[in-house]
């Protein structure tokens, strides 16, 4: 398992991680609005994960459906805007 890091287009920093707020998501519009994930690139695809301060937050949600709606958008084609934890800068990256 290769684990590559982002770069954002803002402050240039090599990231760990991107963000994706969840109010980006289909059907998240409202409902997770300023609730991020964090995706990683892993072996070129990626990877879903709540972020840790928002975990609670999906205590009462289906937290399998909306890590999926968030692994899609993050393969879409279209190039998803992604945020980055240090700068909170978007960016666009395609897997």
């Amino acid at each position: 398992m290769t684990i590559k890091s982002f770069k954002c287009d803002g402050c240039g920093e090599e990231i760990e991680y991107a963000l994706i707020n969840g109010d980006s998501l289909e059907g998240g519009d409202g409902l997770l609005e300023d609730v991020m994930l964090e995706v990683r690139n892993v072996d070129g695809k990626p990877e879903i994960k709540i972020n840790e301060d928002d975990e609670w937050y999906f205590e009462k949600l289906n937290k399998e459906y909306w890590i999926k709606r968030a692994k899609e958008y993050a393969e879409a084609k279209w190039g998803p805007m992604f945020e980055c934890p240090k700068c909170g800068d978007g960016f666009e990256f395609k897997f």
